[in-house]
């Protein structure tokens, strides 16, 4: 299990500013745009592991530069189960202090280069190294480098620009050396240093390894040969060139239904419209109609009354006599009333104008309201119509296509699953010949330490690897995936039966692998390995997808990684810097996000606080 993680990093300046960034044991996410200071905390990390530049770097490795920043000295915490051990270095310097709470570190002045207090000694202690282990880096047995914490730390460590190399991740750029670096690596795995007797030995027990690789080989050649019967079983493998004129065949139909289903839908929403209006038309008709009524009822009652008026006083003057006084019994002579006849009689006949009017007036909205319920009616039918399209035959066909398309495109990616499963089938048939003529060279040739073969007498190691890779690849929704394993011959990812050297693979897919295996050796290390780094530090493991385009890598595949890493961070801590982030729930599960807004008003700019360029 991993004995120590990174808790904090902090730069900090004469003038008193400090700039600090916290970590968790499991799943560190910095994310911001470039140019914020992402990859320069992963520098400085390194710097602190004593990192010590390029030859006649006169910075000695610094990870920022005092005069552009004003910082000058990059400070870590790490923390173990008994204690914690802390870290500084001053830019442009190569001492580094170290302060410690633990018995296994002493607190002391630690240099980045020469054999007496390297800081070399303090990261193996953490690791759990005792003495200075020497490890065999000639094949003949002739000379040995000491075990050192700057030739494993390649494997954990990787920086932009490495991250983006189709070699392994086990070498430095600058790599000379395979048997040391994989002697190296069976010191991991194995707290073994080989010596010339015990490869004497190993090389009389080669053959019972070999059988049980060779048996591995072919159990696995077996699974691959059912799963292409279950293929060809489950369905009629048709030509490529027939699917893909299938496909192609398709996609014109499904263009030409979307461009129905458009036409349709802006018919609809036409004809919405002209319904929208029409009826508000009618309403307005409806409403003068109500008006023009009233006012006929109107009408008619003011003849009427126009007429009574006119009746009366006709009545009043043939019923008039004359009248005698009481008292002198003289005539009295009639009243005279006033006549409102004629005025009434004038009044009814420009009433009875006025009706005539109100009459066509009538007649012209009832038949315009007529006119526009014949047209709400049509354009109705023509709106049902167009919806029953839509839905009984337009979507249908739509929705068949689609089933026909996701069948074609299904079809083809079996038949690439049965291309690569015949591939890898070669390639193992082709391992099983070299190893027969392994056999018969080790029975002639002379001893030799070569650490890929002990290495591949451990088929745990190889096994497991492979078993981790696919599992990983497989959680992780990789494109088309099929198989995979731990290559032992080109110490690399192998996946469907093609390595990252000798394929076309973009840069995006070979950073994407890269950190698959990374991880995967760090969770061997952390459950089966004699010593646990337990650290994985990957600057733009993804980003690159973005930033270069023509990988063709889908989303899915991004956010696969980060939710794997999410349910997985009990193998060790994982440190990783990116551009963006995937539409994931970082937070929410558990992982430590920090994010550089590169906005001075918004949220914090950079690593380092005050430095805005």
């Amino acid at each position: 299990m991993p004995k120590f993680y990174i808790e904090k990093i902090i730069a900090t300046g004469k003038d008193g500013k400090t700039s600090t960034i916290s970590f968790i044991r499991g799943l560190n996410v910095i994310y911001g745009p470039p140019n914020t200071g992402k990859s320069c905390i992963l520098r400085c990390i390194n710097f602190i592991f004593g990192y010590a530049g390029e030859k006649k770097d006169p910075t000695h490795g610094s990870p920022f530069s005092i005069g552009n920043t004003g910082y000058d000295c990059v400070k870590m915490v790490v923390a173990t189960d008994k204690g914690k051990v802390g870290f500084i270095r001053n830019i442009e310097e190569t001492k580094i202090k170290v302060s410690s709470q633990i018995n296994e570190v002493d607190t002391g002045t630690y240099s980045i280069s020469g054999k007496k207090n390297n800081i070399n000694e303090v990261w193996l202690r953490l690791l759990g190294v005792e003495g200075e282990p020497q490890i065999i880096s000639k094949q003949d047995f002739s000379k040995k480098y000491a075990f050192t914490w700057k030739t494993i730390k390649q494997m954990f460590l990787i920086s932009e620009g490495r991250i983006i190399k189709s070699a392994p991740i086990f070498y430095p750029e600058s790599f000379v050396n395979e048997t040391y670096i994989v002697a190296s690596l069976i010191y991991l795995l194995t707290g073994q240093n080989y010596d010339e007797e015990t490869v004497r030995v190993s090389k009389a027990s080669k053959k019972t390894g070999r059988a049980a690789v060779r048996l591995y080989i072919s159990k696995r050649m077996e699974q691959l040969r059912q799963r292409k019967l279950e293929i060809m079983e489950s369905a009629e493998i048709e030509s490529t060139d027939y699917l893909e004129r299938s496909i192609s065949d398709t996609l014109k139909a499904m263009s030409y239904i979307e461009k129905s289903l458009l036409k349709a839908a802006d018919r609809v929403q036409q004809l919405l419209e002209s319904l929208y209006v029409d009826e508000l038309r009618l309403t307005e008709c409806n409403v003068v109609k109500n008006r023009y009524v009233n006012l006929k009822t109107q009408y008619f009652a003011d003849i009427k009354r126009l007429r009574f008026i006119s009746d009366g006083e006709k009545h009043l003057v043939i019923n008039s006599r004359t009248a005698k006084c009481p008292v002198c019994n003289g005539e009295i002579p009639p009243k005279q009333n006033t006549s409102y006849t004629e005025t009434a009689e004038a009044e009814a006949v420009r009433i009875q104008a006025q009706l005539v009017d109100l009459n066509e007036a009538y007649n012209e909205i009832e038949a315009e309201i007529t006119n526009i319920e014949s047209r709400i009616s049509e354009l109705i039918r023509e709106k049902s119509d167009l919806e029953v399209l839509i839905i009984n035959e337009l979507n249908p066909q739509k929705e068949a296509l689609k089933e026909n398309l996701l069948t074609y495109r299904n079809t083809i990616n079996m038949k690439s699953e049965i291309d690569a499963i015949d591939r890898a089938i070669m390639e193992m048939d082709a391992n099983l010949a070299v190893m027969s003529v392994d056999e018969q060279d080790d029975m002639q040739s002379e001893l030799k330490f070569l650490p890929k073969s002990l290495l591949m007498e451990n088929t745990e190691f190889v096994n497991k690897m492979s078993d981790y890779i696919t599992e990983m690849l497989n959680g992780c929704d990789y494109d088309n995936f099929v198989t995979a394993r731990f290559d032992i011959d080109r110490f690399d990812i192998c996946v469907d039966g093609r390595a990252k050297i000798e394929t076309n693979f973009g840069k995006g897919y070979i950073a994407y692998l890269n950190t698959v295996l990374a991880f995967c050796v760090m969770r061997y290390l952390s459950e089966h390995g004699a010593f646990a780094p337990g650290i994985l530090i990957a600057d733009s493991p993804t980003v690159s997808f973005r930033l270069i385009g023509d990988d063709g890598v889908s989303d899915r595949m991004k956010n696969g990684l980060y939710n794997y890493l999410l349910e997985n961070q009990n193998y060790g801590q994982i440190i990783i810097a990116e551009n963006d982030v995937p539409s994931v729930d970082l937070v929410g599960r558990g992982a430590n996000v920090i994010h550089f807004t590169n906005d001075k008003t918004n949220g914090r700019f950079g690593f380092l606080e005050g430095v805005y360029k």
